[in-house]
């Protein structure tokens, strides 16, 4: 089990939602409400928040996408070609919207959905600094030395007794991602 652990993750952006909104005041639009009969249970994350959390727990942040153009004209462009009517969600110009953003740069920025693309680099602990002989590190330390050169240890180099203390280490700190 060697290599890096790559994954991504797909949350509601706070960031991007309050920027949409913004551009909507400054032409004339009224502010989209957090929530509404179509979306009683939008939760969203504050982007620089979520990435300190995922860079805390030994992730690096590879690519972040999202659908700015996409929100731009179907959240901004529509409504503006429409009013005083509201704009539907069947509309064709949605269908439009998509299918130039699938064409397009996946941009984050503007609107409500993010994808952030992570990876968390392994390291083996003969690539830290060593402990003098006959010293025996403590599991936090390890896993503090591994997080500063960038990822976390590969569990493969740790002797039996550090194994069993590092893996309730991050077994306790990663139950507390969120």
């Amino acid at each position: 089990m060697g290599g890096d652990i790559k994954g991504s993750m797909t949350e509601g952006s706070a960031t991007g939602f309050e920027r949409l909104n913004d551009l909507r005041e400054k032409v004339g639009l009224s502010c989209i409400p957090a929530t509404s009969a179509d979306n009683i249970t939008a939760i969203r994350l504050i982007d620089t928040e979520c990435e300190s959390r995922c860079q805390e727990l030994g992730f690096r942040l590879v690519r972040k996408c999202g659908y700015s153009l996409f929100f731009v004209i179907a959240r901004v462009l529509r409504p503006l070609l429409v009013a005083p009517e509201s704009p539907k969600f069947n509309a064709k110009i949605n269908d439009l919207a998509r299918t130039i953003q699938s064409h397009l740069p996946f941009d984050a920025g503007y609107g409500g959905n993010v994808l952030w693309v992570l990876v968390r680099l392994r390291v083996k602990l003969g690539d830290l600094a060593p402990a003098r002989a006959g010293e025996q590190q403590e599991a936090d330390n390890v896993s503090e030395r591994a997080a500063a050169v960038g990822g976390v240890p590969y569990r493969g180099d740790l002797v039996i007794g550090e194994r069993a203390r590092l893996g309730a280490s991050l077994a306790s700190r990663s139950a507390r991602v969120f």
